[in-house]
C-alpha cells in the first residue's frame, strides 16, 4: 500500500514538472526572437548608442528619469547582535524608459542583453542608507540581465 502511494506521488510530481516546463518554455518562446536575431538587433541598437551616451542618463539635461525598483529577499544570512548587523541575499530589479533604445516590435517582445552588453549601458545608481557593505553575486558569471522592450522600457535585474 505504501509503495503504491509513493509511486502515485512520484508520477504526480513528474507530471507537475512536465507541465511547469511546458508553461515556462511557451512563455519564453512567445514573441521571443532567436539568439542570432537577438544579438544582431542588440548590436544595431548599441551601435547608435555612443560611448558618451552610455554615461549619460536618458533625457540628459531635461526631465528626471523615473525608476521603479523591486527587491526580492532570497534569504537571510548571519545575524550579528554584537555588531548590530546582518546579511541578506536579494534580487534587485529596476525599470525605466530610455527613448534612445526604442526598436521595431517586429524583432520580438523584448531583446535580452547579457552581462557583457549590460556593462556598456547606462544603469541607475542605487543607494541603501546605513549599508555597511555590499557585493554583487558573480561567482561563476555576473548575475545581471537586461531586457529592452520595443517602446524603450528597460528592465535590469541583478543579484
Amino acid at each position: 500500500m505504501e509503495t503504491l502511494f509513493y509511486s502515485l506521488l512520484a508520477i504526480a510530481l513528474l507530471q507537475t514538472v512536465v507541465i511547469i516546463q511546458g508553461i515556462t518554455s511557451s512563455k519564453q518562446n512567445k514573441g521571443d526572437v532567436t539568439s542570432d536575431q537577438n544579438e544582431d538587433a542588440v548590436l544595431a541598437i548599441l551601435s547608435n548608442y555612443t560611448n558618451i551616451e552610455t554615461k549619460l542618463r536618458p533625457y540628459h539635461g531635461g526631465r528626471a528619469v523615473e525608476i521603479a525598483c523591486q527587491i526580492y529577499v532570497a534569504g537571510f544570512g548571519s545575524i550579528n547582535e554584537v555588531n548590530m548587523d546582518y546579511s541578506i541575499s536579494i534580487f534587485l530589479r529596476q525599470r525605466w524608459h530610455d527613448p534612445r533604445l526604442e526598436f521595431s516590435a517586429d524583432l520580438g517582445e523584448y531583446l535580452t542583453l547579457g552581462a557583457q552588453s549590460v556593462s556598456s549601458m547606462w544603469i541607475p545608481a542605487i543607494f541603501f542608507p546605513n549599508e555597511k557593505a555590499a557585493s554583487f553575486h558573480d561567482i561563476t558569471v555576473p548575475n545581471k540581465v537586461m531586457r529592452i522592450y520595443p517602446n524603450g522600457t528597460v528592465q535590469y535585474s541583478v543579484r
